[in-house]
């Protein structure tokens, strides 16, 4: 498990920097969806483990505590053309 899973949100300027490095490690998924139902498209698998999973929820709930909306800030910062999103 990558050690940025682990590490408490109790900023927005660390509620931006974990969605940075999702976006980095190209991890990034919608915020709204359970981690445990993030699937790899490439290869049709969950890219998350139980465990990753339960982690990155607990972030993503972190992350709607300091940000007024997280999926703003990923559509502003990494979605260059919205024909890209998946919903």
């Amino acid at each position: 498990m990558r050690e940025y899973f682990k590490k408490d949100v109790t900023s927005t300027k660390q509620a931006e920097l974990f969605i940075d490095q999702l976006a980095a490690d190209d991890l990034l998924y919608h915020p709204e969806t359970y981690a445990k139902y993030v699937v790899d498209m490439r290869y049709g698998k969950r890219l998350f483990t139980d465990e990753e999973a339960i982690e990155l929820d607990i972030r993503m709930d972190e992350c709607y505590y300091y940000m007024d909306d997280p999926c703003a800030y990923i559509l502003d910062n990494f979605v260059n053309d919205e024909s890209e999103l998946i919903c």
